[in-house]
Order: structure tokens, then sequence, then C-alpha cells
């Protein structure tokens, strides 16, 4: 189990490789926006249930990779590079987009 600290600032336990609520690692900044890069921090088996064996691969190979947000969703998923989304605490904040801080 890993502890998380959710937006609220309230901790949380990431149980099981399952984040319910929109939580980021601790440390991370806390609001995430479209053009920050995120590194991938997990691929979730949600994510991969059911796909052919070369599309797993092809995203378990993104853990460690920096991606862009090009979207943020309003369940709180990322949308990531234009390819797949994660859930916040899947990634970790690396830099803000042009004109963020």
């Amino acid at each position: 189990m890993r502890r998380v600290v959710c937006c609220s600032g309230s901790r949380r336990i990431f149980w099981r490789g399952r984040c319910e609520l929109p939580c980021y690692p601790s440390g991370a900044v806390m609001r995430m926006k479209v053009g920050d890069k995120v590194r991938v921090l997990a691929i979730p088996d949600w994510l991969v249930n059911d796909l052919p064996q070369e599309d797993v691969d092809n995203l378990r190979a993104q853990i460690g990779v920096v991606h862009v947000i090009e979207e943020v969703k309003p369940d709180g998923y990322l949308w990531l590079s234009g390819w797949f989304s994660l859930k916040p605490c899947d990634v970790e904040w690396v830099q803000a987009g042009a004109g963020g801080a």
C-alpha cells in the first residue's frame, strides 16, 4: 500500500492498484492542467485488460516516459500525448506547460 495526498489535503490509502479519488503522489503539484508534462508511474491492469499483447507491451513501455497532458476529462482522467489516458495517481508531475506556473 502507498499513501497519497488527495486534492482535499486528506490522506487516502492506495489499495490494490486502485485510485478511487483524483489523488496525486506525495509532493506533486495538486492541479495538473493541459500542457503540463507528467511522467507515467504505472499502467493499471484495467487499461490493458483484454488488449492484444503488442498493445500491452506498448503501453507498459510508457512507464517512466514523460508525456504532455492534452486534455483533462471531466471525470479527472488525463489524456496523454493524444493516445491514452490515466488517472492522476498513475503519473507524477514534471513541469508546467507553456504559460503555466
